[in-house]
């Protein structure tokens, strides 16, 4: 017997590491919207998407004060496209113009790839990645058509 997997399982499998991951650190989840059953990219590229965005915020959430750590995942069809936001607070400052070329990690040999990574599989799927900090929170937006 043949297993399916369906993409919305996998992402399901990686928000629920996700969430598990940040359970310790009481981090306060909300997410909204599905994803579709028609994607315009494939399954590697989404994982690698989802699991990059959300460790850095569960990562940045870390370093906030107890209650006030949130992460806000939407996913939601605008005009055909596929829309993907993951909004959190960051405590420290954000260059967002240096984003996926540097880490903040001592071990430098092994980190610092993962906004890198997010970038080449939005770009892979012509789609769009946007930044913004504002007020100590922090967004990334994906826009793939």
């Amino acid at each position: 017997m043949a297993l399916t997997i369906t993409i919305q399982k996998i992402v399901d499998a990686v928000l629920l590491e996700a969430q598990l991951r940040s359970e310790s650190l009481q981090i306060f989840w909300k997410v909204e919207g599905r994803l579709p059953s028609e994607l315009p990219i494939g399954d590697f590229d989404l994982c690698t998407i989802f699991s990059n965005l959300l460790t850095n915020s569960v990562e940045a959430c870390a370093k906030i004060p107890d209650g006030q750590r949130y992460i806000h995942l939407e996913i939601r069809r605008f005009s055909n496209n596929l829309v993907i936001e993951v909004t959190n607070p960051v405590k420290d400052a954000v260059d967002l113009e240096k984003l996926g070329s540097f880490t903040s990690k001592a071990d430098v040999q092994n980190h610092g790839y993962g906004i890198a990574n997010v970038r080449a599989a939005v770009e892979k799927n012509y789609g769009e990645l946007s930044f913004e900090k504002k007020e100590g929170v922090f967004m990334a937006r994906i826009i793939i058509k």
